[in-house]
């Protein structure tokens, strides 16, 4: 059971530092979209800013994310799995949002949505896991 709890943790871990390059990459395409950028709508730069386009934002999401993990691989309690389960797939719709958004527009970016894609995956594969954990310890 300690390898399925390593496991998640650096799934989530993973996931977290993969969700960094997202938001780099996406600000770096930013730059080449300044044009665009004059037409978007004020809803649209709140929406933005919301989903991870804010520093602060971008830091309290990675360090739940590492405290989650660490949470997970260090200690035993059931309700923490609990919570480890919500946040990720919490996370993975969002990273499912983030990835139908990019695409469903023309100044969208593929590879943001790539990248949203496989956080997507690795949070939805660390909550499976997770769940995996519940069961084993509820037949213990």
């Amino acid at each position: 059971m300690t390898s399925l709890r390593r496991l998640v943790s650096v799934l989530l871990l993973a996931a977290a530092a993969l969700f960094v390059v997202g938001v780099a990459v996406e600000r770096g395409g930013d730059e080449h979209h300044e044009g665009t950028e004059a037409t978007e709508s004020h809803e649209d730069e709140e929406a933005g800013e919301l989903l991870g386009e804010s520093n602060a934002l971008v830091i309290v999401m990675v360090a739940v994310s590492v405290a989650v993990a660490a949470a997970v691989w260090l200690r035993r309690e059931r309700w923490l799995l609990w919570l480890a389960i919500a946040f990720a797939a919490g996370f993975a719709m969002l990273d499912v949002l983030e990835m139908a958004n990019q695409l469903a527009h023309d100044e969208g970016d593929s590879t943001v949505a790539l990248i949203a894609g496989l956080v997507a995956a690795l949070h939805a594969a660390a909550a499976f896991l997770t769940g995996a954990l519940l069961l084993r310890r509820s037949d213990s």
